[in-house]
């Protein structure tokens, strides 16, 4: 699909925090836990890899608002 040849241009570090958090549906503050780091540093990088995930999903021809 789009989303898997989107997931894999990404950095590694990623698409491991996305897979957890929305593959897994881990909290926060497991993944922070299990990467040992804090949560707001969990959240951050989840926010920046959301928006370099949007970004190639645009540039697929993807819109990243569509997906659900």
């Amino acid at each position: 699909s789009q989303v898997d040849q989107a997931l894999s241009r990404l950095r590694s570090d990623d698409r491991e925090i996305l897979l957890l958090r929305y593959a897994l549906g881990w909290s926060s503050p497991r993944i922070g836990e299990v990467l040992g780091v804090r949560v707001p540093t969990v959240d951050m990088r989840l926010t920046r890899a959301r928006q370099r995930l949007a970004v190639v999903l645009n540039e697929l021809g993807v819109n990243a608002d569509s997906i659900g």
